[in-house]
């Protein structure tokens, strides 16, 4: 992403510095001059979006709902959230009848209602994960996103609902 930012001058790139990276052991071949999202699972009914270090959470809920229910949801990586996969939200719609987005930023504002609002006109319920608005003290980062839905036991219980 550096050497990207770095080198194309068509627009202005940010790039978010995470406080850990979540990491898949594969090489990073992506060509961020496109804004398109990864499937790292390929799966049915529920879509997980789940947005940088959340991916772990979100790959082990997938495997503890295959595991339990003996269904295959899909995990998406979106690698970019200064914009939407249109083409991906589009394809979701068959095949899936939930999307639920997971962030570690503002839920007010954030990824997940851009997420939401694609949907907004479409036959798609869209759950979705942030932190709240406020001034979060004395916490440790996995008490914080339990505290706003985001922990693998909450996360499958919400998907088993969905199923």
């Amino acid at each position: 992403m550096f050497h990207y930012a770095t080198n194309q001058k068509d627009h202005p790139v940010g790039i978010r510095v995470l406080p850990s990276f979540a990491a898949t052991g594969e090489k990073d071949d992506t060509d961020y001059a496109v804004l398109k999202n990864k499937v790292e699972k390929q799966g049915k009914e529920v879509a997980l979006i789940a947005v940088g270090p959340l991916l772990p959470m979100a790959m082990k809920v997938a495997e503890e709902i295959e595991k339990t229910e003996g269904k295959e949801i899909t995990v998406i990586n979106p690698r970019f959230v200064s914009g939407i996969d249109e083409e991906l939200l589009e394809d979701l719609i068959s095949g899936h009848k939930a999307v639920i987005t997971m962030e570690d930023g503002e839920l007010l504002g954030g990824y997940g209602q851009n997420i939401a609002s694609f949907y907004g006109d479409k036959d798609m319920k869209v759950i979705n994960h942030g932190i709240s608005r406020r001034f979060h003290t004395e916490f440790t980062p996995e008490q914080l996103l339990a505290e706003h839905g985001m922990s693998v036991e909450k996360l499958v219980a919400e998907v088993k609902n969905l199923l």
